[in-house]
Order: C-alpha cells, then structure tokens, then sequence
C-alpha cells in the first residue's frame, strides 16, 4: 500500500509539474492556454464625457488627419531603412529621453492595407523613466511623421499621462493595443483623438485649456484587460495573427536567462467588437501557451503557423528566428541591425516584417521580406547559378517567338532582352509600366515589347491595328490558341482543345442567349434565395461580413441555376468543389506561365495535383445527374421531353451529341468542359460584384449612389403592371443608372488588362504597321491603361458611377440621338474593352449583365448597406499581381435586413 501509495503520489507531483504554467523545464513546452487569463475592464466612461468636450470645440480629428499632418521628416538609407529625423533643431536618432519600443501598420488595422486612405505605421515610444508614452504615426506616402501622446482619462473633463514601457502594440480596427508588462494591455480608442494646445503640462490647464507636453494631439485609453492569473506573465511585445480564425493576439515575454519562463501566448479576438473573446464574466482565457526559452527575445509574430522571433544582443547585430511550434527554431544570426524590437506582420508583397530598432545612432524603420533564416550568401549563390543556367537553356530550346525591331520598354535601342531592373518593375509596378507603355508608344500607334510572367516577354500592337485584327483569316492569326497558352489549359486540363475549340461558350451565344427571357424568370427566384442563404441577418440588426466571400458564393449559385440549374445549383459541396478548381486553375495556369519550358511540365504536374483531385471529385457529384441527362437524349429534339432541363449543361449534351460526337461519350471531356464553362461564368463575376459594391458604397457620400440607383430600382419595378419582384428584359433596360454603375466598375475593375489575344500559326504575317511576326508569335492589346487616360476620360482614376447614364439622361431629355458608340455594360468599342471587341467578344456578358442588376435590386430593396465606420466612406485598395487586379479579399461591408 505504501509503494503505491508514493507511486500514485510521485505520478500526481509529475503531472502537476508539467502543467504549471510556470514551469519550462519539462520535456513537454505546451502549456494549458486556459491557464492565462485577462480580465475585461469597464469602459472608461470619462472618454466619452472628453470626447464632447473636444468635438464642441471643434477639436476632436481623425486618423487621416494626424497622418497627413506630420511635422518631421524620415530619411532612407541604402539599405531601404528609415532613419528618424536628424537636424540641427530635432533628433530622434540619438535622444536618450525617449526609446522606441513597438510597432504596427495599417495592414494590422484592418488587413487591406490602409486606413483611411492611408499607407502607414504607428510607433510606440517610452520615456527613459517609464512614465509616458508617445506613439509615432509615419506616412509612407512622403516619409512624414509627427508624435502624438498616450493619455489616460481620470475625470469627466481631464486626463493624465500613462507610465508604461510599452514594448509591443497592435492596431485592430479603430482600436490600439498597448502592452502594460506586469499588468495586461491596454486599449486606446481612434475614434477619439483630441487636438490640444501647446503647452507643456499633461492635461486641463485651465477651463477648456488642455495640453500634452507640446505634443498636438492625444489619443485617450478606452478599456484596460487585466492580468488575472496567480503566477507572474510578462507582456513584453504583442502582435495581431489575422492567418488563424478566429484572428488572434499573440503575447510573449522578455528575458535575459532561460532559467526562468520565456512563454509564448494567443488569444482569440472578436472582429465585430474589436475586443479580445471572454466568457460571460468578462475572462478571455489563451487558446493556446508555449515555452519558447529563446532569450532576449524582442517581438514574435505568427502567420499561417509559422513564428517569425526577433532577439537582441546587447551591442551585436540582432538575430531573427523562424520556429513552427514543435519543431526546431532556425536562427538567422546578424539579420538585423543592434537591437531589434517588436515585430509586426503585412501579408501584402508576398509577405514583409516590420520592426524597429532602439539604440541611439541606428534608429530604424525595417521592411523586409519573410523568409526562413538560413545561409543567405549561400542560397543567393546557388539561386544565381540555377537562374542562369535556366536562362540560358530558356533561350537555346525555348526561346519564345518575337519580332523583330520593335522596342523593348526601358531599354536602349536594339535591345533584345530585359534588364533585371524593369522584369522587376513589371512584377512590383505593372500599372505604371503598362501606362508608360501606352503613352509613349501604343497610344502613338506604335507597338512595344514589355516583361510577362516568368521569363515571357509580350508583345503589345497598338489598338490603331484593331480591323486589321479582327479580320484577318482566323486560321493563320487565332485567338483560340492564344487563349490556350496563355491559359496554360494544356497542362492545367491536359489539352488546349477546351479554348481551341471551346464550343461550350459558343453554346452559350447561339443557344443559351434565345432562352434569356427563361434565365430572367430563375434569376429572380435563385438571387433571392442566394442572398438570404449567405447573408442569413435577421431583420433590424446590423451584422458585418466579409464582401467577397458572400459574392462570390453568391455568384457560384446564381449562375450556377442557369449552368446545371437545380438540384446541384444548392447543393454546397458542388459550389465549393466549383469554387476551389476556379482558384486552382488560377494559381496552376500562373505556374505554368512562369515556369523555365525546360521544368513546365514537370512544375505544372506537381502544381495540378490538387485541381486534378478537386475535377474527380466534382465529375463524382456530377455524375448521377449526368446519367438522368442522358436519358432525355434519347428523344430527338424536335419532340423532346417537356421536363427537360433547359440549362447550359444540357445544351452542352445537346450540341456534343449532335455535332461533336467523338467527345459525347468522353464523361471526362464533358466535365472538363463544364469546369472551363464554370470558371468563364463565375471567377470574375465574383470579382466584378465586390468590386462594384464596394465603389458604390465608397461613391455614396459625394453622389448619393446607394439612395439614387434605390430610388431607381423601385421605379422600374412597380412600372410595365407586373409583380415588383419579378424582372423582365424590358424593365432591366431601364435600368440605365445602375448600367453606369456596372460600366464605370469595369472600366476601372477589370481584372485583366490586355485584350485581343492571337497566336500566329504560320510564317509571313505582316501586321498594318509592316511587323513581321514569326510564326508561334502572341500579341495583345493593352485595355486598362487607355481606360484609365486622361485623353479618354475626364478624371480617369475616378470612380464616377454616373459618368455614362448622365450622357445617356442629358441626350434623352434633348431628343437627341446617341453620338458615337453605345454607353451601355455589354456594349463594346475601342473605347471600353472589359469584354474584347469584335467576333470574340465575350458571349456571356448579356447574362451576367441581368444577373447583376437583378442582384443589386435586390440587395438595396431589402437590405440596408454600408462601410465600417472605420473606413471612413473610402473603398480598401485594389490588389495588384502584376497586371492582373483583384478586389481587397479582406474587405468588409455592414447589412442590416429591411
């Protein structure tokens, strides 16, 4: 009895020692997350007493306003770091009084990029004696930058200085996070930042008097989470993770000697609060704890489970570490300057660190990009032998065909090939590239060479060419082919035949469009329900959600009505097995455009992978409805079976059994020409209805837009004596503002920017300019760049949502007959080139142009929208990948059900 006795009882010490969450030295480094707990403190209610005081006086400012008001000025190195302000009347670099410690970004804020319109990093600073904090707001636009203090409201009507060291921060939303190292963190509101005058007490001077110790302006502390466990934690730096979901917080600890605990700890936040997830008593306990025992350990971020840890070294260089939990961390040595701080991670660029570094005379600002530490002079060497060598093979075997004579851009005359200066350009500022190419040369009527994917070069001809294009004998010039290398549907579906012969879209111009009225009548029903299924508010309650990713589900339903109609229109598995080929495809055909000819086949086998298995499993879920298909077949047309489907996959049927009969009975082929219909009918649909709201919402403020094409929808609706639910051909022509609204997104939105494809397909063409073009050449032509001119449109880069239905309304009100092309969504010119123009316009446009407006009458009937609060009526930036734009994924939209 005794021997178990103290068997049972050593059992019981070891457990308990393994799970003290004080204690590191076990073999196990995971710690129990619940064990960490913050407590939730009241709302400091003399913030809001303050901000009345301040906004009567006409004192209270935004977060664009300090930004755009700075009164110092950074400086760059040349190493891309930024020094603080160094002159004979200011210095930040050497002053001992204050440290920088912490550091975020607008991209923490609110995972766009920018606040407010604006690019930027916050910096937190301590006083040498601990006892204020400062916060830095630096405008990377022009390297400005201005100081602002940290207060703590006391009273109704003043506010006191806070006296924390503030190692680490994070900006989450309209909210800034503040570690207190012993006693939790602490939140400050931006919402509320208060002007004040220039003297240098901290507080109410005098009635209605306040001043910040010179600083212009103060930010006010809103909430304080408590540290609420027994045993010590400090919370030295803390940083934002918004790769997990829900996001989280993660807070680690500095400490010179692992002898005691070096701990690592997430939290989950609430997004819709802006607050930390607590239970009913206002405790927010950690998800997740671990002993890390890296000492001197300075900032730490995590990003899709990877941490990336910076660590001091006294005088020495500083060191980044790259760990994932239960593996080994990798230490880069020397990666930083001396003295490293806290970190903060931006997903944009392919992913960059920020970090700052505290000792006096090195003082910087560093962006640098995310990469495992290793040998970096080692792997540098072995990249620039293996990208030489593919060079050189790329141009021996796989040289691509250009002309030539015509100018490569940037370069000297005669050049040949691209400098690693402008491949880069392309690949960091495709947009202004594109623009210096259409202003310089094509928009002269000359044509010119510029950088592609990978080691591509493109030739552009000028839009002055287009009749000589578009007639000329299809055999020899061919879009289709052109289509399918730039595709890469070769390697992504395993033949070009799906573009080179793509009679699936052809379907839909001769024979899906004469069913239009049929379409409009399910439209009406499907956008319905698609929208209350992914919407699902109850009625008189805000809720926010994620924009593209109710549309895009949205869009993946509604057309998917018109595509296999239903049941499989609803059915969730097919929608995001569809969904997931459309962004596999993306990713694979990139793969392929970018990889040296000499690995193509192999990268892009390894890169379909997961699209392969995806188009398996959808030709799985396909296939009993495929069989009930086939039934019908077995009637002739002409006396075809009153039930049967009226949607593009049975006409698909329809067509391969009468004119393409070697594919009819390829159940494969049939399922890959579905995938090459689904992705033309829903990727950039999706993109088009986040892009157009967005620009609607962010439009509303200086045009009224959501109120006026509101006010439209209802008009039309209630006219013509039919059900105001139920849209017709005729009613959605009326519809003439919300046809600008679409037009005006397109013309700005589009998602790629070159149109009219071709691929010549033998030796000896000549172009209208005298190029002789070898045989296997592809061109283009560029669309966004003329769009977005000047000499096209007055004040081209803005989004103007009535700029084409004010044309339209003025030339109706004068009974004057329309100048000039069209000005409506699907009609085309060289004007407006989102769909092409000429015999290869795209045959869908007229369908998803009911499609959207039926969409849009019905979300603004039945749903109140608008912008967070905190984006301050501006639309998040689009997202560049060279020259192909998407919408912010990030962004966020507020409904509320009528």
């Amino acid at each position: 009895m005794r021997f178990a006795s103290a068997i049972f009882a050593l059992a019981a010490a070891t457990l308990s020692l393994a799970s003290d969450p004080s204690d590191c030295s076990t073999a196990s480094k995971q710690k129990t997350g619940s064990d960490f707990k913050l407590t939730e403190q009241a709302d400091n209610a003399n913030v809001a007493s303050l901000s009345k005081i301040f906004t009567a006086a006409g004192k209270k400012v935004s977060v664009a306003d300090v930004f755009n008001d700075g009164n110092h000025q950074m400086t760059t190195d040349s190493s891309g770091r930024k020094l603080w302000q160094h002159t004979s009347d200011f210095n930040d670099e050497d002053t001992t009084k204050w440290v920088p410690q912490g550091i975020t970004s607008t991209a923490d804020a609110l995972d766009v990029g920018t606040y407010e319109g604006i690019n930027g990093w916050i910096v937190s600073w301590h006083r040498d004696d601990d006892k204020s904090v400062r916060v830095t707001f630096v405008n990377r636009a022009d390297d400005t930058y201005r100081h602002v203090l940290l207060v703590y409201p006391h009273a109704s009507d003043n506010f006191r200085e806070v006296p924390v060291h503030a190692g680490g921060i994070m900006w989450y939303g309209n909210t800034l996070w503040v570690v207190d190292t012993y006693n939790g963190i602490r939140v400050f509101d931006l919402t509320n930042i208060w002007q004040v005058g220039s003297g240098d007490g901290v507080g109410k001077v005098s009635s209605g008097v306040y001043s910040a110790a010179g600083y212009k302006y103060v930010i006010p502390q809103i909430r304080w989470y408590k540290w609420s466990s027994s045993f010590e934690f400090r919370h030295s730096f803390m940083a934002l993770d918004r790769t997990t979901t829900p996001d989280s917080l993660i807070v680690g600890e500095y400490q010179t000697s692992t002898s005691v605990p070096i701990r690592l700890v997430r939290y989950e936040l609430d997004y819709t609060t802006r607050r930390l997830k607590t239970d009913s008593s206002g405790v927010s306990k950690a998800v997740w704890a671990y002993c890390v025992n890296i000492e001197r350990m300075q900032g730490a971020v995590s990003a899709n489970g990877k941490f990336y840890l910076s660590r001091s070294n006294g005088a020495s260089k500083g060191d980044l570490w790259a760990w994932v939990p239960g593996g080994t961390a990798k230490q880069n040595a020397g990666f930083y300057p001396r003295s490293p701080e806290d970190l903060s991670y931006d997903k944009r660029n392919g992913g960059r660190l920020y970090t700052v570094t505290e000792a006096e005379g090195v003082r910087y600002i560093i962006n640098s990009a995310v990469s495992s530490p290793s040998s970096s002079a080692g792997i540098a060497l072995i990249a620039l032998g293996v990208v030489v060598t593919l060079f050189v093979v790329e141009k021996l075997f796989f040289a691509q065909p250009l002309p030539k004579g015509v100018p490569y851009i940037r370069e000297p005359p005669g050049a040949t090939r691209f400098s690693l200066k402008t491949r880069w350009a392309y690949l960091t500022d495709c947009v202004n590239l594109h623009k210096e190419a259409y202003g310089k040369y094509l928009e002269k009527g000359q044509a010119v060479i510029i950088p592609g994917i990978g080691f591509r070069s493109e030739l552009l001809l000028p839009l002055s060419s287009f009749k000589w294009i578009n007639t000329y004998d299809e055999k020899k010039l061919s879009a289709p082919h052109a289509f399918a290398e730039f595709d890469q549907v070769e390697h992504t579906l395993g033949s070009e035949v799906y573009l080179s012969d793509p009679w699936q879209g052809t379907t839909v111009k001769n024979e899906l469009n004469p069913l239009m009225d049929h379409l409009i009548e399910v439209l009406n029903e499907e956008v319905g329900v698609s929208f209350d299924t992914y919407l699902d508010t109850p009625p008189g309650k805000w809720v926010e959600v994620n924009i593209y990713d109710v549309m895009r589900k949205f869009v993946a339903q509604a057309n998917s009505r018109f595509t296999v109609g239903l049941p499989l229109c609803r059915d969730q598995d097919y929608l995001q097995t569809t969904l997931d080929i459309n962004e596999q495809l993306i990713y694979t055909a990139g793969t392929g455009l970018a990889s040296p000819g000499v690995l193509r086949p192999f990268l892009t086998r390894l890169a379909t992978i997961p699209l392969r298995l995806n188009i398996r499993k959808l030709a799985k879920i396909v296939r009993p409805i495929y069989d009930r298909r086939l039934e019908y077949l077995k009637r002739p047309l002409a006396d075809r079976d009153p039930d049967e489907p009226r949607d593009h996959f049975q006409i698909m049927l329809r067509y391969a059994q009468r004119e393409r009969q070697h594919e009819f009975g390829d159940y494969q082929n049939i399922i890959k020409r579905l995938v090459t219909a689904n992705f033309g009918s829903i990727h950039q649909s999706a993109f088009m209805m986040t892009n157009l709201l967005l620009n609607i919402l962010s439009s509303d403020k200086e045009f009224d837009t959501v109120a006026a094409l509101r006010s439209e929808f209802e008009r039309v609706a209630h006219s013509g004596g039919k059900s105001p639910d139920a849209w017709t051909k005729a009613k959605l022509a009326q519809l003439v503002r919300a046809d600008s609204a679409q037009r005006e997104t397109l013309r700005l939105n589009n998602f790629g920017g070159r149109v009219l494809f071709r691929k010549a397909m033998v030796d000896g063409i000549v172009t209208d300019t005298g190029i002789e073009l070898p045989r296997g050449c592809t061109f283009s032509c560029l669309s966004t760049a003329m769009m977005s001119s000047e000499t096209k449109y007055e004040q081209a880069r803005k989004y103007d949502p009535f700029r084409f239905s004010r044309v339209r309304e003025q030339q109706k009100q004068a009974g004057k007959e329309a100048g000039g092309p069209p000005l409506t969504f699907v009609s085309t010119s060289l004007d407006y080139l989102p769909f092409s123009n000429g015999k290869h316009s795209c045959p869908g446009r007229f369908l998803i142009d009911y499609e959207i407006k039926i969409a849009m009458a019905y979300l603004l009937r039945n749903y109140d929208v608008e912008l967070p609060p905190e984006y301050n009526g501006q639309r998040p930036p689009t997202v560049y990948l060279t020259e192909a734009q998407f919408p912010p994924k990030e962004a966020r939209m507020r409904v509320r059900r009528k």
